[in-house]
């Protein structure tokens, strides 16, 4: 049900889509000229139903046939009323990180499962988010990571300059997931000499060996409740 206080003690998620409309209506299109309002919702619906995935402004346009600026523009409102946050891809070249496709994620994950349109449940995507949103509340910096060698959710820089790299998975019960996702943090370990690695789920603990790296596994209420 996300994060808003009378939602949260009411249950009653009909709310959090009034509160998106309300958004929509007073911040979006009382502030600004949106000469394509139909497209803006469109892409609104578009953006909470593909919540912590990477989104190409090219192809919005192409989808809902404006122009990628215009496309832009509309993704730039959507975030100036809080209702999304925008992960650069990691990469030490300044210029391949601002060309590189962003991953977007909900403002509050009862907003993304009251307005998205989903013909599944994504309980994994939606694990994904509630880690970005505490991330951004421990105000870190925070970037994805994507190579031919698979994808890391987060990298975490830290302070002191160091990465920490960390994996979403609603479990590691089936062995394609475990293999994908330690796949992608074995080689990102490798590349940006990394050590510092976690994988959150919904509910499991353990320590995983990887050729000579240990990847810790925890619960996401857990690393919450450590990281507050």
């Amino acid at each position: 049900v996300g994060g808003f206080p009378e939602v949260v003690l009411s249950k009653q998620i009909e709310l959090v889509k009034q509160y998106y409309n309300d958004i929509v209506q007073r911040d979006i299109f009382g502030r600004y000229e949106v000469r394509d309002k139909i497209a803006l919702e469109k892409i609104g619906l578009f953006l909470m139903s593909n919540s912590s995935k990477i989104v190409s402004i090219s192809a919005l346009g192409k989808l809902y046939d404006i122009t990628p600026g215009v496309a832009g523009n509309y993704l730039e409102y959507f975030k100036t009323a809080f209702l999304f946050f925008e992960v650069s891809q990691f990469s030490y070249s300044l210029k391949t990180q601002q060309k590189a496709l962003k991953k977007i994620y909900a403002i509050d994950t009862g907003l993304a499962n009251a307005v998205a349109i989903k013909f599944s449940e994504d309980k994994g995507r939606a694990l994904e988010n509630v880690v970005l949103l505490q991330l951004k509340r421990l105000g870190w910096e925070v970037y994805y990571y994507r190579s031919t060698n698979g994808e890391v959710d987060f990298i975490v820089k830290k302070q002191d300059g160091d990465l920490k790299l960390i994996q979403v998975a609603w479990n590691l019960s089936d062995e394609k997931t475990r293999a994908r996702e330690t796949r992608g943090l074995r080689y990102a370990m490798e590349k940006l000499k990394a050590n510092d690695c976690l994988i959150l789920t919904f509910d499991t603990t353990e320590t995983i060996r990887v050729e000579g790296h240990l990847i810790k596994v925890l619960p996401v209420y857990r690393w919450i409740v450590e990281n507050k």
